[in-house]
């Protein structure tokens, strides 16, 4: 994996066989021990110009079925007592992504009880890319169940005057950085929020009719009963005061024969406004004083 050896946590660096193989970058992280899960680590032959003063090897292969959780104890040892000493040691594999990752999550469970989830975020603040295999993540989730607890009072009683002021702000700043790329990007850039808002209009109401949905005249008409019986039409050109008064026996005979028919009969442009069909009230009162005369 690229990149160079992580610091998780004071002293505590997670990295790669590349990186413990590159004397430069050890002197320069001033790494004094080395926590090294590999199939076979005998085969690393530190350089001359940078010995370790302590060395732990684990025989592990990066499979679920490998059983990791064996040795979490002596790894967790192993590491606290280099921080205790103010020491920095490097928990590396082949490549500081699965095996070693493992390790340092189960050592940060243990001194800040967290569970797994949270003790992801953290490494991953510090290292993005580790990724635990599935086997060894269901391996944590049992250590956290059964064994964190009583493996911390067992550090607790080994070590009891001692307690990592930094750890804290170690944590708090890589959740920070976990948390960040979750993060939309108008909230990392302030610019945005400094910009004027616009003034909304108040007061504004807006009104909503009852409507109806006539299936077979494919018409929207009012459901209001009032609307029914009186409708008013404007003309533009003339612009009436007064409203058109429509029979009330004709719009009822009218939807009785759009129901059993299902068409709209030519005489709906009788009382919807037509300029030819349309009487105005006085017509039609006219009409009735000449037929009782």
């Amino acid at each position: 994996m690229g990149g160079e050896m992580s610091l998780v946590l004071p002293h505590l660096y997670l990295g790669s066989l590349k990186d413990r193989t590159n004397s430069a970058l050890m002197m320069k992280n001033k790494v004094k021990r080395i926590l090294c899960i590999i199939d076979v680590p005998n085969i690393i032959v530190d350089k001359e110009e940078h010995k370790p003063t302590h060395i732990l090897n684990i025989p592990a292969a990066d499979v679920q079925e490998q059983d990791l959780a064996q040795y979490f104890e002596k790894c967790i040892e192993f590491i606290h007592q280099a921080r205790i000493e103010h020491e920095n040691i490097l928990v590396h594999c082949q490549a500081g992504v699965s095996r070693s990752a493992t390790i340092v999550l189960a050592y940060i469970m243990t001194i800040g009880d967290y569970d797994v989830e949270k003790a992801i975020q953290i490494v991953k603040g510090a290292r993005g890319y580790i990724h635990p295999n599935p086997g060894f993540l269901t391996q944590l989730k049992k250590y956290y169940t059964n064994d964190v607890k009583k493996n911390w009072y067992r550090l607790i009683r080994r070590y009891p005057t001692y307690a990592f002021d930094d750890d804290e702000i170690f944590v708090k700043f890589s959740l920070h950085i976990y948390w960040q790329q979750f993060e939309p990007a108008f909230i990392a850039e302030p610019v945005y929020w400094s910009m004027p808002k616009k003034n909304l209009k108040k007061n504004l109401v807006v009104h909503y009719e009852p409507m109806m949905i006539c299936g077979f005249a494919e018409q929207v008409i009012d459901n209001c009963q009032e609307q029914r019986l009186k409708r008013t039409t404007t003309n533009n050109e003339e612009k009436p005061s007064t409203s058109i008064i429509v029979d009330e026996q004709q719009i009822l005979s009218h939807d009785k024969q759009v129901e059993k028919t299902g068409v709209v009969p030519s005489t709906t442009k009788h009382y919807h406004g037509s300029k030819n069909k349309s009487t105005s009230s006085k017509t039609i009162r006219r009409s009735h004083t000449m037929r009782s005369k």
